[in-house]
């Protein structure tokens, strides 16, 4: 605590942030699978875990980004930067009014011109989602760049693309994880406790 303000303090990431890692990747040009499956399902079960506790707790991450996913030292996924956090009992249909949403990264934040906004847990859920994807693909579902994304956010369009020469090399189970975790409709999502019951961990 310093002067009435507190802090978290967490080891050094030694091997940077996930958004660092893909775009390295990417700037190979690869055609396979960006990262391993076993590597990709390997972190976002560590993300998982991290985000079901923050859930159990009654609070909403908020800024989930690959930024603000660190590698340490035996790169292992640590979730930082929790200072958008809110309040949000978990089951709660709505925390609009329990704290301030800052991401527009989700179809239903998107949608509603970021205010108003209803949102839960499944926000996070989304975010997650997109983790998979991009580690596997290389790219975000909705562009190469921040300015088709954003393009793409602008015109409504969300459907997620299923490259076959990468699609087909995920599991099953992978790919129906991604499904689940970008569903467009918050209903649709799972919460973080029942993904972590799905086959693919």
């Amino acid at each position: 605590v310093y002067e009435d303000e507190r802090s978290a303090v967490m080891e050094m990431a030694h091997n940077g942030d996930l958004q660092d890692l893909i775009e390295n990747v990417a700037a190979f040009g690869t055609v396979e699978l960006a990262i391993s499956e076993a590597t990709i399902r390997h972190w976002i079960a560590q993300i998982l875990n991290t985000m079901a506790r923050i859930h159990a707790a009654g609070y909403i991450h908020n800024d989930l980004k690959m930024a603000n996913v660190l590698l340490d030292s035996r790169y292992r996924a640590r979730v930082s930067d929790y200072g958008v956090v809110f309040p949000c009992p978990l089951g709660a249909q709505d925390c609009t009014t329990l704290g301030k949403s800052t991401l527009c990264n989700s179809p239903e934040y998107v949608r509603q011109s970021c205010l108003p906004y209803t949102i839960d847990h499944r926000k996070d859920v989304y975010s997650l989602g997109l983790f998979a994807y991009i580690l596997a693909v290389g790219r975000h579902p909705q562009g190469a760049t921040l300015e088709e994304v954003r393009e793409s956010q602008r015109q409504d369009i969300w459907e997620i693309p299923r490259p076959e020469s990468v699609w087909s090399l995920m599991s099953p189970e992978c790919r129906d994880f991604v499904d689940k975790c970008l569903a467009i409709k918050v209903e649709d999502r799972p919460q973080m406790a029942k993904l972590k019951e799905m086959a693919w961990f």
